[in-house]
């Protein structure tokens, strides 16, 4: 099984690492990681690595990772699908920011595109007011027959989000959403 990441050294401002899929390639059972930016100057944070399908293209079976960015005003990284490509039964995580101001990992459906039977987690962020991992449909994309799961935050981190934009529609999909769970308290609580 093939393995990529893709990063690259963040020495200025906008520089991205891609890997693209185009018309019916497919990432079969590829494990690909796009990494957030490290990099913020000039008033200015660097973009993440993506994975990008597009035309006919499909993750297939592969497990595509998003993280977050590592600093302040960066951008995480993330998996995009354009015109008719599929997300296939690919195992796809959004993982949410570490740090306040950090972008987190994300997934994007556009147009036509659909998340087949693929399984989506977007994991929340893991500090206090960081953002969770997302995904979003937009055009008239969908879900399809995909499960979705969205996880809530810790330590003051805000949960996962999936989100539908435009024409899009939620399909046959298996959605699951998890909320932070309380600390254990030493007794029993009165409720007024």
């Amino acid at each position: 099984m093939a393995s990529l990441s893709t990063e690259v050294p963040r020495t200025s401002p906008g520089t991205v690492g891609f890997t693209n899929f185009f018309d019916n390639s497919t990432a079969d059972n590829g494990s690909f990681t796009n990494n957030g930016g490290t990099f913020t100057g000039f008033g200015i944070g660097s973009s993440g690595g993506a994975t990008r399908f597009i035309g006919a293209s499909t993750a297939a079976n592969a497990t595509i990772i998003s993280n977050p960015a590592t600093v302040s005003g960066s951008y995480g990284g993330s998996t995009q699908f354009y015109n008719t490509s599929t997300a296939g039964a690919a195992m796809i995580v959004a993982n949410g920011a570490t740090i306040s101001d950090a972008g987190a990992g994300g997934t994007e459906f556009f147009e036509h595109s659909t998340a087949a039977n693929a399984t989506i987690v977007n994991n929340g962020g893991t500090g206090s007011g960081a953002i969770g991992g997302s995904t979003r449909f937009s055009g008239a994309s969908t879900a399809g027959s995909a499960t979705l799961i969205a996880n809530g935050g810790i330590n003051g981190g805000q949960g996962g989000q999936i989100l539908f934009a435009d024409m899009s529609t939620g399909g046959h999909i298996a959605g699951r959403a998890f909320r932070q769970r309380p600390p254990r308290h030493q007794g029993p609580q009165r409720l007024s």
